[in-house]
């Protein structure tokens, strides 16, 4: 790692031993530290974000990711085509689009029975993570377990909901639309999970999924930053 990739990685994880999402490993425990590498991947706007390589090292069976069943962890995303559809029957300047997004998703679900196992390095000292994170095959299937669950509690407010593991989004009328993140933001904090004021929003157009859409003209396009990639 560089610096600006080492002081990010020291950054979060300091943040996280903070919020006992991450923790110092306990060498009198009866499971055996697994150590996998940490690191950083980009993000839109030129950013950075740790990540922990848990398919380390790539030949063999000793990985972590190695050890996980593929088939017992398959994920099947949501489109947007429920939400198209939604547009399609329900345009007009009548209605606004909205989205929420769940912030540090994975760090809300802990995992501190197989710590152990979660292990890495840094700056001398054995550490462990103590909920899901980045770079783990199982991660996904396992959040969406909660998003599951926080998607059927706006479901049964009567909130028409898509989502794609932390992102929630829907269509609705322009006269509600302010309500609706009321709720969405109140569901999150009754439930102690952290929503991202930035990312959650309303109007139209809106993005959603790096997918302009407007549900005034029923229409939609790629943003400039996918076009890009």
């Amino acid at each position: 790692m560089d610096d600006r990739e080492l002081q990010c990685v020291q950054e979060t994880v300091a943040e996280r031993l903070n919020r006992q999402q991450t923790a110092i490993h306990d060498p009198c425990n009866h499971m055996a530290f697994v150590c996998s590498p940490i690191g950083t991947v980009p993000k839109a706007g030129g950013k950075i974000r740790p990540i922990n390589h848990r398919s380390w090292p790539r030949k063999g069976d000793e990985s972590i990711n190695y050890g996980i069943d593929s088939e017992k962890v398959t994920l099947k995303y949501e489109t947007l085509d429920p939400l198209f559809e939604t547009i399609y029957n329900f345009h007009g300047p009548h209605t606004h689009l909205w989205k929420g997004y769940l912030k540090d998703a994975y760090y809300h679900i802990f995992a501190s029975r197989d710590a152990p196992l979660l292990g890495f390095h840094l700056d001398g000292v054995n550490t462990i993570d103590c909920t899901l994170n980045l770079g783990g095959k199982s991660s996904p299937f396992l959040f969406n377990y909660f998003a599951e669950g926080l998607h059927w509690i706006l479901s049964s407010f009567g909130l028409a909901v898509s989502h794609y593991l932390d992102d929630f989004f829907g269509l609705c009328h322009i006269s509600r639309s302010a309500a609706v993140l009321c709720l969405f933001k109140g569901v999150c904090l009754s439930l102690g999970i952290a929503g991202s004021e930035k990312k959650t929003m309303r109007g139209s157009p809106l993005e959603i999924l790096g997918i302009q859409v407007d549900s005034i003209t029923a229409t939609a396009w790629s943003s400039e930053e996918r076009k890009s990639v």
